[in-house]
């Protein structure tokens, strides 16, 4: 990768670079997302069936009084009062699972835009609120508020609304009040969570910075095929301020990826320091097994680093240092996504037919104990 003839490589690409990180990682059987929003939902489902199973319990005695219109009747009247504060429920459900504007905040940012002092990276200026969140984060302080100044009240206040719609139970009050309460927490979890899991998500893909991201990135992945790696990586740095601590996490993930990659084929050493700059960067930031290919990426970095090193002929502990680097991030990219494996081998194994010659940022080590053990068959 040092040579200074600007060719794309032959078989280390964009594609091979999307089909890992596209891949779930092994060691997890479903998306920790899908698998919350799986659970919750069968769990809902649940609770609403045995509602349901409830208010048709509490109409069967009409059944065999009055007939089956009566039931129906009673079932109507019952299951609309339970839906209607049921949908309350969600309403308010929904009003406190919105991200409060405290949490819109990037840490360390001014009115003029600055900098963030942990990653020293521009952070945006401005806040970018919708009104949505804003009247909600009103709206739920008022709530709280008015709620904590009746709570002396609350009881008389509930035992009203029993008694206002205990008709649609036959005038009885405990069934009543045993619905409206059911279905107010039933709502409200079923409003608030599925704010948590999936409209915060959709709010925050919506955002107009999350657009120009994904633009950016696929006018770099256009420049990089062209041979123009210089400029796929200043417009990828140029990028940078769109980060933000509201940024969705599979789109940081993404964003990375493709800067840290790019970052190799700028010429040494520029290219290898940003490339260990920015992986170390979101590493820190970011933890968990969605760092595998950034980690794989840094490995490289380390090899690159090692071989310029040693063309500068640097001294043994630099060298070591060097080593020691690359191969625990190779071990840990594996260990967080197993199928960092195949690309890390590719860059490495000297003999496979498979990779061309700018595929050799790892080569360096081929001889390297550590590195076959970790490496080879």
């Amino acid at each position: 990768m040092f040579e200074q003839v600007k060719l794309p490589r032959i078989s280390f690409s964009y594609a091979d670079a999307d089909r890992i990180s596209d891949s779930p990682n092994p060691s997890f059987a479903n998306d920790p997302r899908e698998l919350n929003l799986l659970r919750t939902t069968s769990g809902l489902k649940q609770w609403g069936l045995l509602t349901l199973l409830a208010l048709m319990a509490s109409a069967t005695r009409y059944l065999y009084s009055d007939g089956f219109s009566s039931f129906l009747e009673a079932l109507g009247k019952s299951g609309l009062l339970t839906l209607g504060f049921a949908a309350v429920g969600v309403l308010f459900g929904f009003l406190f699972g919105i991200p409060k504007s405290l949490q819109e905040k990037p840490a360390e940012a001014t009115s003029g835009g600055g900098t963030d002092r942990e990653t020293s990276r521009p952070v945006v200026s401005g806040e970018r609120h919708t009104n949505i969140v804003e009247i909600s984060d009103w709206l739920t302080k008022i709530i709280v508020g008015v709620g904590l100044t009746q709570l002396s009240a609350l009881p008389e206040k509930i035992k009203w609304l029993g008694l206002t719609f205990s008709s649609c139970f036959g005038g009885s009050l405990a069934l009543t009040l045993t619905a409206i309460l059911n279905a107010s927490v039933l709502g409200f979890f079923a409003g608030h969570i599925f704010t948590r899991l999936i409209l915060n998500v959709a709010f925050r893909m919506a955002d107009p910075s999350i657009l120009q991201i994904q633009t950016v990135a696929a006018e770099a992945k256009s420049d990089w095929r062209k041979a123009n790696y210089e400029s796929a990586v200043s417009k990828l740095e140029k990028s940078l301020p769109l980060i933000s601590p509201t940024t969705p996490r599979d789109s940081k993930r993404q964003f990375f990826e493709q800067l840290v990659f790019n970052c190799l084929y700028e010429d040494p050493p520029s290219g290898f320091q940003k490339a260990i700059k920015y992986a170390q960067e979101y590493l820190e930031e970011e933890s968990g097994p969605a760092g595998g290919l950034v980690l794989a990426y840094l490995a490289m970095a380390f090899g690159q680093q090692f071989k310029w090193q040693k063309a500068q002929n640097a001294g043994e502990q630099e060298l070591e240092q060097s080593k020691k680097a690359a191969f625990e991030a190779a071990r840990r990219a594996i260990e967080q996504q197993p199928k960092t494996k195949g690309l890390l081998r590719m860059v490495w194994d000297q003999t496979d037919p498979t990779s061309s010659q700018e595929d050799d940022d790892l080569v360096v080590f081929f001889e390297d104990p550590g590195f076959k053990k970790l490496l080879g068959d």
